[in-house]
């Protein structure tokens, strides 16, 4: 199975021997969630910063964090100067929250050598490690990489049209409080609820605290929902950055058809047409 994480000590000695890495920090600026570890401070050295909130996200679209056009993200990496080649390593500010985002948007466009920090900037941290207070300036590539399109992405109409043709299981990454619409959305205006014959396997059940599940740990979780190997899987949460944390870690424990809904609850809640379980 393909390598997905890699640990604060390991990153260190390839460092240390010199291999040439591109470390990059996706953490957002803010977030929604108040159940992930509190931020650490300060910034892994030579690290650039990897933009979820613009650069790596559709500026123009209404729903937050949705994913750019392939020449967008081609654009942002050549900025970045990320080739299709390097080998790269994508951490965050609180453990494991969007890095993974970052993570399933490099290796679907086609990079072939992208890991996650495990533990995040915190487990670099707290192993000793020393840490920058700026940015590295990137070299920025004379022309854009070879991107791919990205096509493991599904959009309102493809789960709309699920509900009847049951093609893929929907799971939603939200807390069991937002999905059974005890708890209030934290985006203003936003209803709670869930999606029809969609399951919840909030992101918190395949961490633990600022690290991932092992392989079988994870395996057990899905399983306990009804969840099989031979599923598709589609995954959601409230804008797209938590689902792609189960949805990674169902790469971890060996799941293979594994697509994103972009829009996820942010644009399903803002349809009047759409059905909303509570």
């Amino acid at each position: 199975m393909k390598k997905i994480l890699i640990s604060a000590q390991e990153l260190a000695n390839q460092m240390a021997m010199g291999k040439k890495i591109k470390i990059l920090d996706a953490s957002l600026r803010s977030s929604v969630s108040n159940t992930v570890n509190e931020m650490a401070n300060g910034i892994i050295p030579r690290a650039l910063k990897f933009d979820l909130d613009e650069g790596f996200s559709d500026s123009l679209s209404v729903f937050p964090h949705t994913l750019p056009s392939r020449d967008m993200i081609a654009e942002s990496c050549q900025k970045l100067g990320l080739d299709i080649k390097d080998s790269i390593v994508v951490y965050d500010n609180k453990g494991i929250y969007s890095s993974p985002r970052a993570y399933w948007m490099l290796t679907e466009s086609g990079f072939r050598d992208v890991l996650i920090l495990d533990g995040g900037l915190k487990s670099w941290v707290e192993s000793g490690h020393s840490v920058d207070n700026a940015f590295s300036v990137p070299n920025t590539l004379k022309s854009c990489p070879n991107v791919n399109s990205i096509s493991n992405v599904k959009n309102t109409q493809e789960v709309r049209d699920n509900l009847s043709s049951k093609h893929f299981k929907l799971i939603d990454a939200r807390s069991s409080g937002r999905f059974l619409g005890n708890d209030p959305e934290p985006r203003k205006g936003l209803k709670s609820g869930s999606i029809p014959k969609s399951l919840n396997i909030p992101f918190a059940n395949v961490l633990n605290e600022a690290f991932y599940l092992d392989e079988k740990q994870i395996y057990d979780v899905f399983a306990k929902k009804g969840i099989a190997k031979s599923d598709s899987l589609v995954f959601s949460c409230g804008s797209g950055i938590t689902a792609c944390i189960v949805l990674v870690a169902a790469k971890i424990a060996g799941f293979e058809s594994t697509s994103l809904y972009d829009g996820s609850w942010s644009e399903w809640a803002a349809d009047e047409k759409n059905e909303i379980v509570i």
